[in-house]
């Protein structure tokens, strides 16, 4: 687990090159993802990778774009996404909470394949 408020974003990069399957997480803000993600999903861009397994996931209050908008680029980018992403609206109740879980078990399956 890598986080974008600590970690400078060239260092991540480096382990996203080196790493089968990239989830990214971001909350909604203003319609769209937040700011710092928005930037290392542009950055990642650039970069290109292939062959990679992606996953969405995201809280919203209202909107709840964040996480179509970034299955759209990993999408963009050829990227497998064999889980659907996860949004969740304010703060996860148990229900929820199991949904998530359960994509991260079948994330998990899929990585083991590969």
């Amino acid at each position: 687990m890598r986080n974008l408020k600590t970690l400078h974003i060239s260092d991540i990069m480096a382990d996203v090159l080196r790493s089968k399957a990239i989830l990214v997480g971001s909350p909604t803000l203003n319609n769209g993802i937040f700011p710092p993600v928005g930037a290392f999903l542009t950055y990642l861009k650039g970069l290109r990778p292939k062959n990679r397994i992606g996953f969405a996931f995201g809280s919203y209050g209202w909107g709840g774009q964040a996480v179509k908008e970034m299955e759209t680029i990993m999408n963009d980018l050829g990227w497998d996404m064999p889980v659907e992403g996860v949004k969740i609206q304010y703060i996860p109740d148990e229900e929820e909470l199991d949904k998530v879980k359960e994509a991260g078990k079948k994330l998990g399956e899929v990585i083991k394949k590969e």
